[in-house]
């Protein structure tokens, strides 16, 4: 038995109604840009209070003698 395919309702109010009778024959427009970013606000650097500095020169200057000089 074939199973049935679920239908898609969509209800309109009467305002998206008349704006799409209004649109009707206007042009399609489609938006190339991805609907999800490529990275979210809480990935940057900013967001975690980073600086865009590099911590690495003031990591290697602060070894602790034991670990030698490189």
């Amino acid at each position: 038995m074939r199973k049935k395919k679920p239908r898609r309702v969509t209800v309109l109010s009467e305002v998206d109604k008349r704006e799409r009778e209004a649109n009707k024959d206007a042009p399609v427009q489609r938006s190339h840009s991805s609907v999800l970013p490529t990275a979210s606000e809480s990935e940057s650097a900013g967001a975690w209070h980073d600086g865009d500095d590099s911590n690495d020169a003031r990591l290697l200057e602060n070894l602790p003698p034991h670990w030698g000089r490189q």
